[in-house]
């Protein structure tokens, strides 16, 4: 059984445009710009190490949805563990703004993964 492209494209496209974000705008420029307080804790070479593994997520969805090869289960579940991850993270920060993306992307995640591929 494959996963379905329907659930891999949004992840596909939102993991790849906020990997790119995070590679091309500074810690404090998305922490001051966009929001993700977060980011300005961090040091920048986890944001970094975040993005990467956003884009290299996008990128295996991507092909798996275009071609129905490819890790597509574990890009999704790693995905999911960023999403706890974010979770986590955005509780004891005390920020609630973003928990319902969260675990918007989590449950996608989760499908996809429950899915198989």
């Amino acid at each position: 059984m494959t996963t379905r492209p329907v659930l891999l494209w949004p992840q596909a496209l939102l993991y790849g445009a906020t990997g790119v974000l995070k590679l091309v705008k500074t810690p404090q420029q998305l922490h001051d710009d966009l929001g993700f307080h977060w980011a300005g804790r961090f040091p920048a070479w986890s944001v970094r190490a975040i993005a990467s593994a956003e884009l290299a997520a996008a990128a295996v969805l991507t092909g798996h949805a275009v071609t129905g090869r490819g890790p597509a289960r574990l890009a999704t579940g790693g995905l999911a563990l960023l999403q706890v991850g974010a979770l986590t993270v955005n509780l004891a920060e005390g920020d609630r703004r973003p928990l319902p993306l969260n675990l918007g992307a989590l449950a996608l995640a989760l499908a996809s993964v429950r899915d198989g591929a």
